[in-house]
């Protein structure tokens, strides 16, 4: 198939709203929960304990070294819950879920390797965000006080869905046209890195579109998208752009001087 006609039958895929990238219905019963501020820890915990794989989830987490370093273990998850915060929890479940629809099946090799390598750098990415906000935590608390790790590990895992959706559209493609022409799925060719990369510059359009099926405001996905500026208000995805020079110093987003201007004049790079 040529390299726009996937990227039509991609494109209609999202349209009809068939896309099979949607969050598991426990993970929104979850999330809606831990936003509503008239839910208590109890209402989290039954709707919890209704996935056994999440709620084991947030035991390990509960007694990692995020959370639990130093404290009693959590064996219960209205424990884990109580250690994490209600609010942490709906941050996680987004994190878990984004997990789970990394691991999907591919049919296609080439799009499951490209998968398992977003995965990787967006959590990859989200760990050097999250020490960047504990450094910017010591040195102004007031502009953290509101915020959680969790808040910025979300915001990374985040960047890296609109990737996830070209990829998982792009292998749901494949794998129907395969079935509508009557084809062994397992003898078709894989598509070659250059298509794949070509297909991937969608990604910030279906970032947009995935998270607005998520119930996600507009705002948070252009803050994920759009480098700050410096007459710009204080973000927390702002630790996300501050990672992604520390880690692409020589990329063209570290050449760009007014995004670091940014980032330093609201201190989360060093001056």
């Amino acid at each position: 198939m040529a390299i726009q006609q996937m990227k039509g039958a991609m494109a209609a895929l999202f349209n009809s709203e068939q896309h099979l990238l949607a969050l598991p219905e426990q993970v929104v019963a979850v999330r809606r929960l831990c936003v509503n501020p008239n839910s208590d820890l109890y209402d989290v915990e039954e709707t919890v304990l209704k996935d056994p794989a999440f709620s084991g989830y947030l035991l390990k987490l509960a007694n990692s070294a995020l959370y639990g370093t130093g404290k009693q273990t959590c064996h219960q998850v209205a424990d884990a819950i109580r250690r994490i915060g209600i609010h942490a929890v709906g941050e996680l479940a987004m994190i878990y879920a984004a997990k789970q629809l990394h691991d999907a099946r591919c049919l296609d090799s080439n799009i499951a390797q490209r998968m398992r390598l977003n995965w990787q750098q967006s959590w990859s990415l989200g760990q050097v965000a999250t020490e960047l906000y504990w450094q910017h935590r010591h040195r102004e608390p007031a502009k953290c006080r509101r915020l959680d790790a969790s808040d910025i590990l979300t915001a990374a895992v985040m960047s890296g869905v609109g990737s996830l959706a070209v990829l998982t559209a792009a292998d749901q493609v494949i794998t129907r046209s395969a079935n509508d022409a009557g084809e062994d799925e397992t003898s078709l060719p894989a598509l070659s890195q250059d298509t794949i990369e070509d297909m991937l510059t969608l990604s910030n359009k279906y970032l947009q579109l995935t998270l607005q099926r998520w119930g996600m405001q507009d705002a948070y996905a252009q803050a994920l998208v759009k480098p700050p500026i410096e007459d710009g208000e204080f973000h927390f995805t702002h630790y996300l752009w501050a990672a992604k020079l520390s880690t692409s110093p020589t990329s063209e987003l570290g050449q760009c001087e007014r995004t670091k201007s940014a980032l330093k004049l609201h201190g989360v790079l060093a001056a």
